[in-house]
């Protein structure tokens, strides 16, 4: 099992959006720490950062398989997240 940490700029974005989205976002990256690849997420092209969608919204994230950790880098609107 993967340990999740947030970053705080992560954390900060999360409180912003609307509770129906936040809820299903957190969730999902509870599901992260028994399974790090679901069938969804993707790897980002250029660097070790994957993504996983909810709605319109991304989760970027890390994973580090030699510590077992799972770092959330940014969360926010499609087309905000990639910038």
């Amino acid at each position: 099992m993967y340990k999740i940490e947030v970053l705080s700029s992560a954390d900060k974005a999360l409180k912003n959006i609307p509770s129906l989205f936040r809820n299903k976002i957190v969730n999902r990256i509870a599901d992260l720490s028994n399974n790090p690849f679901p069938n969804d997420s993707k790897k980002l092209k250029g660097s070790n950062f994957f993504r996983i969608r909810i709605n319109d919204y991304r989760v970027i994230y890390q994973i580090e398989k030699q510590i077992l950790l799972i770092t959330v880098i940014k969360i926010d609107k499609r087309e905000n997240v990639y910038n």
